[in-house]
């Protein structure tokens, strides 16, 4: 018999459209839509199912643009 090993979850860097309409309270058509319009870029597998950069997703949620990089961290000017 074989030990057990703890099972580890990885989270994939991509959201299916089910996903991410789950998280901004919409259908997954209107999450297909989005990629479609060019509203949420969005990765189109060969059986037709959209994938979306849990990253930008994470970045839309924040109120961020997604692809756009960090905000700089402001420094206090010098005082001299």
């Amino acid at each position: 018999m074989t030990p057990s090993v703890p099972c580890m979850t990885q989270v994939s860097p991509y959201l299916t459209a089910e996903q991410v309409a789950e998280r901004f309270d919409i259908t997954a058509e209107t999450a297909r839509a989005w990629a479609r319009s060019g509203k949420v870029q969005a990765i189109r597998l060969p059986g037709g199912q959209y994938r979306f950069r849990r990253e930008d997703i994470e970045a839309i949620e924040r109120g961020e643009t997604p692809g756009a990089p960090a905000a700089a961290a402001e420094t206090p000017a010098d005082a001299a």
